[in-house]
């Protein structure tokens, strides 16, 4: 059960908490050396950042006050980055900027996130306004002819100064290139709904349900900082009933996803094998729970059981079911073990989420209440 990734999406991830193989341009034309403050200009600014563990900051300072002079002055980071290829590719980088002197009239410049001269340039800020901007995500798609190697420029400051000093500092942070903002899943039937969620907070990323003919479902992610943690809740055919949660997904946009099943219809059965995913290509088919409670028939003590239980629940104990054989050796082995030693995993076992283990504790405990009533 579950899924598994067919096509990477992430092309490149940079998470700028250090200087890495970036490497540092300054330069400057006029009359006056342009000046980079404070020593050193290029920190790795670990107190002020969107993600990871720090960010890169870059100032650019022309402190100069002798009018009648014309000043440009340039400061980046720069470095040769695959690109890949294909129309769709997309770029989202995060940059905040921070200015506190008026350039003085005629005076220009500006601050750019993310540039591929002549191709793509992302977190325009133009001065002299100069009154900076706090973190931002900015997206762009690149050119389909903007393959291959490309001279990467990040964290670009430039000055263009008349009578007056100014100043610009930058930071950069969470650069990824990838195939696309769409994330898709494969190997579904018509109906189905799938729900992509944040980890973090289980706020709803986006959903999509197949249509008529169709096998797949597509989830834009365009919104979110990926590579991110994500979890799956894929419901049946008729978009209702929830039939697994598949979680510790890292997903950027882009990425292809195969579901294991091709339908997920839940019936009860007489044999020690209560809930089974009928149409099911993988495993587990069936979550071990039978109720043989003297004077009743099996089948409708099942069907007493499961009532007890919403489908999210019965899903939950799916993905136990799974864990559950896993680590008594498979199908087979599993069902020559006591319902004491079962319940005993359920109880312990760290490889169980607190959702799984909860409703697995409740099946057990609503099998020896259905035991204990039977009558004698």
């Amino acid at each position: 059960m579950g899924v598994s990734r067919q096509t990477i999406g992430l092309i490149q991830y940079e998470e700028f908490d250090a200087q890495g193989n970036w490497v540092l341009v300054l330069a400057h034309e006029g009359d006056y050396p342009f000046h980079w403050d404070p020593t050193p200009y290029l920190v790795v600014d670990t107190a002020d950042k969107k993600t990871g563990s720090g960010s890169l900051r870059l100032q650019v300072v022309y402190p100069e006050t002798t009018t009648g002079y014309t000043q440009t002055g340039w400061a980046f980071l720069v470095k040769a980055l695959d690109v890949g290829s294909g129309a769709g590719r997309r770029v989202h980088v995060w940059s905040k900027t921070a200015t506190d002197v008026d350039a003085g009239a005629g005076s220009s410049g500006g601050f750019y996130a993310f540039r591929i001269v002549d191709q793509l340039t992302l977190g325009f800020y133009p001065a002299p306004q100069y009154s900076g901007h706090a973190w931002t995500k900015y997206d762009g798609t690149l050119p389909a002819d903007c393959v291959g190697n490309q001279s990467i420029r990040i964290n670009y400051c430039e000055l263009n100064i008349i009578a007056t000093g100014a100043n610009i500092t930058g930071w950069v942070d969470h650069l990824v290139i990838c195939q696309s903002d769409l994330v898709t899943f494969t190997g579904l039937i018509p109906g189905q709904k799938v729900e992509l969620c944040r980890t973090s907070d289980d706020g709803l990323i986006g959903s999509d349900t197949v249509g008529a003919g169709e096998t797949q479902a597509v989830v834009d992610v365009s919104a979110e900082t990926f590579p991110e943690p994500m979890y799956l809740k894929v419901y049946a055919s008729n978009g209702s009933t929830l039939v697994e949660i598949v979680r510790a997904l890292t997903i950027c946009g882009g990425d292809e996803y195969a579901w294991f099943f091709t339908g997920t219809n839940l019936k009860t059965s007489a044999d020690p094998w209560v809930i089974y995913r009928q149409d099911a290509a993988g495993f587990p088919k069936r979550i071990p729970l039978s109720s043989r409670a003297p004077g009743k028939q099996p089948e409708d003590a099942n069907l007493r059981i499961l009532r007890q239980f919403s489908d999210m629940e019965i899903a939950y104990a799916a993905i136990a079911s799974k864990k559950l054989e896993a680590h008594f050796g498979g199908a087979e082995n599993l069902k020559h073990q006591t319902r004491q030693t079962m319940q005993s995993y359920a109880k312990t076992s760290p490889d169980l989420l607190p959702e799984e283990r909860a409703v697995m504790l409740r099946l057990y405990r609503a099998v020896d209440k259905e035991e204990a009533e039977a009558p004698t």
